[in-house]
């Protein structure tokens, strides 16, 4: 799946900035091409274009969405899904400790250490490769 990625750091109201990625590739945009928000722009805003609070959004907007396509999940749920994807995509951890707004990528680990469970494995691979490559070079 291609598509451009625009990421947005938008100020929060407790002094945070928080990275949002937006993919052409889930139709964000118009006619004209992806969705080019300024910096500061904030991805949902509330009436007044300030931060929009998740419990104004779940009573506003989400639990009504969910509740009529028979889901139960929450916006935290999403959260998950799209760290998980981005991990299973290859992004480091610092990226989705920054794709997260969590101040230390330990956070992150601590958190979805449970979705890197190849990455001792592939790593012990290629180290054992490393030196035949190596010797195979000269």
């Amino acid at each position: 799946m291609g598509g451009e990625v625009v990421d947005l750091a938008s100020e929060m109201q407790d002094g945070f900035s928080q990275s949002v990625i937006l993919s052409a590739a889930v139709g964000v945009g118009d006619d004209d091409g992806p969705l080019r928000p300024a910096p500061s722009d904030l991805v949902f805003p509330s009436a007044n274009s300030t931060p929009l609070r998740n419990r104004n959004f779940r009573r506003d907007s989400f639990d009504a969405a969910t509740a009529a396509l028979g889901l139960t999940i929450t916006p935290h749920n999403l959260r998950d899904t799209a760290s998980s994807l981005a991990i299973h995509a290859g992004a480091s951890v610092v990226a989705v400790a920054r794709l997260l707004g969590h101040e230390s990528a330990a956070t992150t680990l601590n958190h979805y250490a449970g979705l890197f469970p190849t990455d001792l494995d592939d790593s012990a691979v290629r180290l054992d490769a490393a030196p035949r490559e190596a010797v195979g070079d000269q």
